[in-house]
């Protein structure tokens, strides 16, 4: 059995420099937590708004009516009359050999329009291949959907010539290109 000294005293002393410890430690990390959590920095300048509340200087002026003007133009492009031709750009027309398929990719420049169809068609001789993709508008112009056509559509390497043809009700037009198998 443990014996028990029933006598045991620690002196005021020691209890008073402990508690005393304890208490300095405890407003030291009090004082650094909220320091490092207040809104103010240890320069006093965080929290402090930064916004401007000055009348706007003309060049501020000059770039927000030259967004307002792309603002409305784009807006125009919906309302005024739909040019019947289409001008239609490739931006991408190669065959990947990672992936083992040819990626076409094109848009319309000088609409902004859903609903039309963006159709390739790449031949070689007296072989074709055809895909289809819709077309939907982004931010300024007409998008084609991605057309991907596996590799073993084509029958044999070579050059391919592809032609791409975008059609709505309002437009149509083409663009060609060559596709390297």
């Amino acid at each position: 059995m443990i014996s028990q000294n029933k006598n045991l005293r620690i002196p005021i002393k020691n209890v008073l420099i402990a508690l005393a410890v304890v208490v300095g430690l405890s407003a030291i990390t009090g004082t650094v937590y909220w320091k490092l959590n207040s809104k103010k920095s240890f320069d006093g300048t965080a929290g402090v708004s930064k916004i401007n509340y000055d009348p706007p200087t003309k060049q501020e002026q000059e770039a927000a009516n030259t967004q307002k003007q792309q603002n409305i133009d784009r807006q125009d492009l919906n309302t005024k009359d739909t040019p019947s031709t289409a001008s239609v750009f490739i931006t991408d027309a190669t065959y990947y050999s990672d992936s083992n398929k040819v990626e076409i990719r094109a848009y319309v420049s000088n609409l902004f329009e859903d609903g039309g169809t963006c159709t390739a068609t790449l031949t070689n001789g007296s072989q074709t291949v055809t895909h289809t993709s819709s077309a939907f508008k982004v931010a300024t112009n007409t998008q084609c959907g991605a057309i991907d056509i596996p590799r073993a559509e084509f029958t044999t390497a070579g050059t391919w010539n592809l032609l791409l043809e975008y059609s709505s009700p309002t437009a149509t037009g083409t663009q060609q290109q060559a596709v390297k198998l």
